[in-house]
């Protein structure tokens, strides 16, 4: 019986020590005789003496154009309402629209509108959102004297979920562009019969 609670302590003991994968660690990146392909990337010699390629990512540039991305792969696809545009997902319904439309022997009838997935609605909270729906937001007196309003996530979060959201948006802008081509073919037939 005692074996096995020192059995189970130690246990606890391992997996309470075992690494945090948010916790930011010192990484030696200096290479000897260091060459710059770019600025991210470099060729040198490492503390083994190997010559070795080496990228270093500046997440802060990474996060920003993975968001540019993703906001951009957005508008593409659902437009801005706000600037009148209609990305592909009008393109699509207004294809959907004239093909049935009576002028091409359809029933004239409105086409259903596809389903619009907008991934990013709930990432840029408004500041009143932000204490209620944010576990870790706060708002109070930054270290300038400023009053802000506070929201915190781990950055490895943030990242796989942009990252899944740039996926879904591709793949979901591909499937747009293949129907809308498919579309504008069978507009294309109607036009040539009529």
């Amino acid at each position: 019986m005692a074996k096995n609670m020192l059995l189970i302590l130690g246990l606890v003991f391992l997996v309470g020590c075992s690494s945090n994968p948010n916790k930011a660690e010192k990484i030696d990146t200096t290479l000897v005789d260091q060459q710059e392909l770019s600025s991210e990337q470099s060729i040198g010699l490492n503390k083994k003496e190997e010559i070795v390629f080496q990228q270093k990512i500046k997440l802060v540039e990474y996060l920003k154009n993975l968001q540019y991305e993703v906001y951009q792969l957005e508008t593409d696809i659902y437009g801005n309402e706000d600037h009148g545009g209609i990305g592909l997902y009008g393109v699509l319904r207004n294809c959907q629209d004239r093909v049935r439309s009576t002028e091409y022997g359809g029933d004239g009838k409105v086409t259903p509108p596809i389903k619009k997935e907008i991934l990013t609605k709930d990432e840029d909270v408004l500041v009143s959102n932000l204490l209620d729906k944010v576990q870790n937001g706060k708002i109070g007196i930054d270290e300038k004297e400023k009053i802000v309003a506070l929201k915190e996530e781990l950055l490895t979060e943030r990242i796989k979920r942009f990252e899944s959201y740039r996926e879904s948006y591709r793949e979901r802008k591909d499937w747009i562009e293949e129907e809308t081509r498919k579309c504008k073919a069978q507009e294309k037939s109607l036009q040539d019969r009529n």
